[in-house]
């Protein structure tokens, strides 16, 4: 087998870790204390008179509403466009990402804008932000009081308990758009409701995974949306819930978080365990909470004083579980009194009050390793292990970071070397076991493996330990690419290229190439082309009748005049 090296780093990357209810369960109830948090941007602006204010990061603008006028304000070029018509009161807007080929390609974001009894759908135009009505509309059989989406999934709870799925469609041939809302519940279950005068649970919150939907009220729903949105379980709470949040899909595993910050788990069984909050919150204070899968924004206002508290989930207890060590990590900050919404998103954090907007970043583990102390980085090199440790040294090499502070860790050389190769590993598992020629055809993986083949060529010429295979990798590609500008079709993988016999492949593969350039009489362009993108990937000797057979002698010492005879005598022989 060949770079046995690459194929052992696949088996050490592919290992099953732990699942977050698994850490959460058997790690200490304590927290870490790293700061993560640092101010980006601060922008002025003036909500004095605004009724309801929001967030909109992926167009850097923030959403108010005056009366029955929506406002959308760019904080960066600080310009306003005012929306009107609206029939009643704004209550929640929201940016998402529409349904392939409903709209132009023109249309990359679509704002879903709720009234108490309306449903109204946007489009943002890319190149202006430019707001477009789009005739998507309709009427609300109850008034909303939460809201969440999902790329282009839209989910609606109401106040008369049931949740609703907003489906958007245009008819095929004749361009007629529809939008409609679907849910579980059906008519006679409303109806029962209605005649007995049953009172109603809204659903003040709703949280969105890949699979599943949370709801909460008096009640935590866990609803399917693969096809069309179906109740799957429900459990009865004791305790009363500010907000839920979908932590983990495959196994379940929801949080819940009290008014006091405190924080109940569940899974399809019930409910698993539970945690403190990492402050002591008097009964009475008032909280806020904002959730993405994770990481955990708290708000708490106490004695005239706003703090912010941020946890994240640990990525050392992921890669290397310890019994003995926090799940999470928190950082508290100062903010404004008057904050009127926070945005958070994967490593962004968005705070909106009434004279400002911050905008922070939250580091990733390597751009901590960069700002940290030296005895932080110790305690960080102690709970990753020296080889996840070394594969973030690697990391932070290849994006051409200065890894000064952190290189003094990284002194074991076998580790080093089984490191740099595990890195490659994580690195290519996206593309390793995919099709070449899919690859190709695709833009998202294309860009993906040309920038990691420059990645990799930048990393081998400061270290120089990958023993040949970066520069097989390189040339695979250039090859590959070359192939792919001919239409040649193969079914190879990296994996198999790379680590088994790829002689059938260029065998092949050749074989093409050579009818299309003997056909066109530019025998020696080839063998130009091949001889500066790929030198140690072909050879071409040996000549049997009617067939050119790869074997093992380098196109490097034999010059053009030679091969391109041995071509001619090939022709003739054929």
């Amino acid at each position: 087998m060949k770079n046995s090296e690459i194929t052992e780093a696949f088996i050490e990357t592919n290992k099953l870790h732990p699942t977050v209810q698994e850490i959460y369960t058997r790690s200490s109830d304590s927290y870490s204390r790293f700061k993560t948090l640092f101010l980006k941007k601060e922008h002025l602006i003036n909500l004095q008179n605004a009724n309801k204010v929001g967030i909109l990061a992926e167009i850097k603008s923030i959403w108010f509403t005056k009366e029955n006028s929506l406002f959308i304000y760019n904080y960066c070029t600080t310009t306003v466009e005012e929306i009107n018509g609206f029939g009643h009161s704004i209550l929640f807007v929201k940016i998402f990402t529409p349904t392939s080929g409903i709209f132009s390609k023109n249309i990359n974001y679509c704002l879903f804008v709720l009234t108490k009894h309306e449903a109204i759908i946007y489009a943002i135009e890319s190149d202006t932000n430019n707001i477009v009505y789009t005739d998507f509309s309709c009427k609300l059989l109850s008034q909303p009081c939460s809201l969440e989406v999902q790329k282009d999934k839209l989910f609606i709870g109401c106040t008369d308990g049931n949740v609703y799925s907003v489906i958007y469609k245009v008819v095929p041939l004749l361009g007629y758009k529809t939008m409609s809302l679907y849910t579980t519940s059906n008519f006679i279950a409303r109806a029962v409701k209605t005649v007995f005068r049953r009172k109603y649970e809204e659903v003040h919150h709703l949280s969105v995974g890949k699979m599943y939907l949370a709801a909460l009220n008096n009640n935590l729903s866990i609803f399917e949306f693969k096809n069309n949105l179906k109740s799957i379980k429900t459990f009865s709470l004791s305790k009363k819930y500010v907000s839920c949040q979908i932590l983990e899909e495959e196994p379940l595993l929801v949080s819940c978080t009290e008014p006091n910050g405190n924080r109940d788990f569940f899974s399809f069984e019930g409910k698993v365990f539970s945690k403190e909050h990492c402050e002591f919150v008097k009964e009475g204070e008032s909280m806020a909470v904002v959730s993405d899968t994770t990481k955990q924004v708290v708000l708490r206002k106490s004695n005239g004083i706003s703090f912010l508290y941020l946890l994240a989930q640990n990525e050392d207890q992921l890669v290397n579980f310890k019994p003995d060590s926090p799940s999470e990590n928190c950082e508290q900050i100062n903010v404004d009194l008057g904050v009127k919404s926070i945005y958070l998103k994967n490593n962004t954090l968005i705070i909106l009050s009434n004279n400002k907007i911050k905008e922070y970043e939250i580091f990733s583990y390597k751009k901590m390793l960069l700002n940290c102390r030296t005895e932080e980085i110790y305690s960080l090199h102690k709970n990753y292990g020296d080889l996840n440790f070394m594969i973030k040294y690697f990391e932070l090499l290849a994006d051409n970071e200065n890894v000064y502070k952190i290189e003094a860790f990284c002194k074991n050389k076998n580790i080093k070397r089984f490191a740099f190769f595990c890195y490659l590993a994580q690195a290519l598992k996206k593309i390793w076991t995919l099709n070449l020629c899919d690859i190709f055809k695709k833009s998202e993986t294309l860009i993906y493996f040309n920038n990691l083949v420059k990645k990799f060529v930048n990393l081998e010429n400061k270290v120089k330990m990958s023993n040949g295979f970066i520069d097989e990798l390189a040339q695979t590609y250039y090859y590959c690419s070359f192939l792919n500008d001919y239409n040649i079709k193969y079914t190879e993988t990296l994996e198999i290229i790379l680590t088994k016999s790829n002689e059938s492949f260029k065998r092949k593969t050749l074989k093409q190439l050579l009818k299309i350039f003997e056909k066109n009489k530019s025998i020696d362009s080839l063998l130009k082309t091949m001889n500066n993108m790929c030198p140690a990937l072909f050879y071409i000797i040996v000549i049997k009748k009617r067939t050119v057979v790869v074997c093992l002698c380098q196109l490097i010492n034999k010059s053009i005049a030679h091969l391109h005879f041995i071509f001619q005598i090939n022709k003739f022989l054929n």
